[in-house]
């Protein structure tokens, strides 16, 4: 463009008359070999609207050079941003990764100890039937307090007979009023109803011996007789 420049001749300007002394000069302009899109014949005269479109024209390209320059300076922000996400995403994942091997690790101790608590459930249920298979004299015990059909219903003597030495059904069959409050059975009305009971049980002791002692009735069975027919 500025070469254009220098060779715009304005319309205001005029070339100038040859003198005699210019005549040299004009030849050797001549012997030179000036390219065609050099030549000023060639670039019209420009007016002054062209000269104004030209620099607004410039002036729009800086403005989008500038605008561009902006662009691509928001990308590189933008792509800084984003990389920094990305590394904040990564240390995230690999914390959460941690923590699922860390919670892995701790499901697998709970389901051990778990299974040790089954089998030391199952031990103690399988104790307790072994338990229950023992004859323990004891119950003879509880049950004379807690069934109903002895009638007592004083399953909290239970300890006081215990400590007393009164396991065993047959001594306990023994006791009488006197006894009961020597062992600090205070209420009289238990005191009667552990004598009715003490009854009952050995009202079913008697009927069971006697049933026992009960002998099963003798049968004679004759055979055919044999008659003597010789004299």
């Amino acid at each position: 463009m500025c070469q254009q420049r220098n060779n715009i001749t304005t319309p205001l300007s005029r070339p100038s008359q040859p003198s005699p002394q210019s005549k040299p000069a004009a030849s050797i302009e001549s012997t030179l070999t000036v390219p065609p899109a050099a030549k000023v014949h060639d670039v019209g005269p420009l007016h002054q609207h062209d000269v104004k479109s030209i620099w607004e024209t410039i002036k729009h390209v800086q403005q989008q050079n500038k605008n561009t320059q902006q662009k691509l300076m928001n990308l590189e922000n933008d792509n800084k941003l984003l990389k920094k996400q990305n590394e904040n995403d990564q240390s995230e994942l690999q914390n959460i990764k941690q923590n699922a091997s860390e919670i892995s690790k701790e499901t697998e101790a709970l389901k051990q100890e778990i299974k040790q608590i089954k089998s030391k459930l199952q031990q103690m249920d399988n104790d307790n039937n072994n338990d229950d298979e023992k004859q323990n004299p004891l119950d003879e015990l509880m049950d004379f307090l807690s069934n109903a059909k002895y009638r007592v219903n004083l399953p909290q003597y239970y300890e006081v007979f215990k400590q007393e030495g009164f396991e065993d059904m047959d001594v306990l069959k023994e006791l009488n009023d006197a006894d009961l409050v020597d062992i600090n059975i205070e209420k009289k009305a238990h005191r009667m109803k552990i004598l009715r009971g003490l009854q009952i049980l050995n009202a079913n002791n008697d009927n069971n011996s006697d049933n026992e002692n009960i002998a099963a009735p003798a049968t004679h069975v004759e055979g055919p007789k044999v008659v003597n027919t010789k004299r």
